[in-house]
């Protein structure tokens, strides 16, 4: 049961009153039995005085009896006097409200319209999180987080998973199967030097991406050996594709030093004197120059087109220059050699006749009775220079020889 303070108040205060007023009778009246004496005497003290005597009346304040008042030196045994620190009706009143209260709190007054108002904004404010500055060190810990929805962002946002690494060899896998066979066969086909280019390119940007892939610390150890497997492969295809189009700079550089040894060997032989028809060694170095010739040229307009960081320009510049210088004396020797030995054959032609023409041939073994082997020589030379691409001014006059010598 809730009692307010002001009830509270009244009972206190009117108990003491009446104990006061109890009291006081009981020593007013000698004859009474003495307190606990007898039971009954509460009520006795409290009956209602005999006619003609006056009773306390209550009036801003207690007013006590004149036998109250007195100053009798009996009085002063049995009724001492109070000390200083004796409390009045208001201060019982107030340590009996005291006394109370710390026992059985008081239920809080009701609130006004404005606490009203601010309460219920209060049931409204989220609780304080357990981790808070002012949580303390007894309390339990916090609840596991609950899993992370999509759109919230992740702790482990930007690691690849199973699925990504998986998607990720797969990837590699569609590059290096097309580019290996490339890698088979550039040692020996130039023409794939431009495809290797583009597949080099290729290679460095999957592998330069692929380095960057961070798998999460759980991921499965099988996937994981796949996906760095395949990356492996793919740098050994891109180091590969690398190394041939070395070898073929390299190539070139050594065409270059071909050139350079048949156009010499090629001078030799024309140095020969003259009037004596060149021998099929000659003809054998036209075509090793002629070979040379079509190979460098080739190769070198092949390598021409080819960019950083699949080749180093610089370096394959300056060999490209010397092949081409190297080209250009190769030209003009074979156009000059063409037209010294058909120029040769022309004359040891025009110079004998078919019974003659015996000792002039420079061809070895027997020959037919009947046929002539400086004619027969003369045509073998006249149609190799044509099959070396040597025709027109070179070899006309050696052809007009051959139709009249065979008419």
């Amino acid at each position: 049961m809730c009692f307010s303070r002001s009830s509270w108040s009244l009972s206190a205060w009117y108990f003491s009153v009446v104990w006061l007023c109890c009291r006081r009778h009981s020593r007013a009246s000698p004859t009474g039995p003495p307190p606990s004496s007898e039971p009954g005497w509460e009520s006795a003290a409290l009956s209602p005085p005999p006619p003609g005597e006056e009773s306390p009346t209550l009036a801003e304040g207690l007013v006590l009896s004149p036998e109250d008042s007195s100053t009798d030196g009996s009085d002063d045994e049995s009724w001492p006097p109070a000390p200083a620190s004796a409390s009045g009706p208001d201060e019982i009143d107030d340590k009996l409200e005291g006394d109370f209260d710390e026992v059985n709190p008081r239920p809080p007054s009701p609130p006004t319209d404005g606490q009203q108002q601010y309460q219920d904004l209060q049931q409204w404010e989220p609780l304080p999180s357990p981790e808070g500055p002012f949580a303390s060190a007894g309390d339990p810990p916090p609840p596991e987080r609950p899993p992370l929805s999509k759109a919230e962002p992740s702790d482990q946002s930007g690691l690849a998973t199973d699925e990504d690494l998986q998607e990720w060899s797969d990837k590699l896998w569609d590059y290096i199967m097309p580019a290996e066979v490339v890698v088979e066969s550039l040692p020996v086909d130039s023409k794939l030097l431009s495809r290797a280019e583009e597949l080099h390119s290729e290679g460095r940007r999957l592998l330069e991406a692929a380095e960057k892939v961070i798998p999460i610390p759980d991921v499965g150890r099988s996937v994981l050996d796949d996906f760095e497997e395949h990356v492996e492969r793919c740098r050994l295809v891109c180091s590969s594709l690398e190394d041939s189009c070395r070898k073929w700079t390299e190539k070139l550089s050594e065409l270059e030093k071909v050139l350079v040894s048949k156009t010499q060997q090629s001078e030799g032989h024309r140095l020969r004197p003259r009037g004596e028809p060149p021998t099929f060694d000659f003809l054998a170095v036209l075509e090793g120059l002629n070979a040379g010739l079509q190979e460098a040229s080739v190769l070198s307009s092949r390598l021409r087109t080819l960019k950083s960081p699949f080749v180093e320009p610089a370096a394959v510049q300056q060999i490209i220059d010397r092949v081409n210088k190297a080209i250009d004396g190769a030209e003009k020797e074979k156009s000059s050699a063409a037209r010294f030995c058909a120029a040769a054959y022309a004359d040891a032609l025009q110079q004998s006749t078919p019974a003659e023409s015996e000792g002039l041939s420079p061809s070895s073994g027997p020959f037919d009775r009947g046929v002539d082997p400086l004619l027969t020589t003369a045509h073998a030379f006249n149609r190799r220079l044509k099959q070396l691409g040597l025709t027109g001014g070179e070899t006309e006059d050696l052809e007009r020889v051959l139709r009249k010598r065979k008419s």
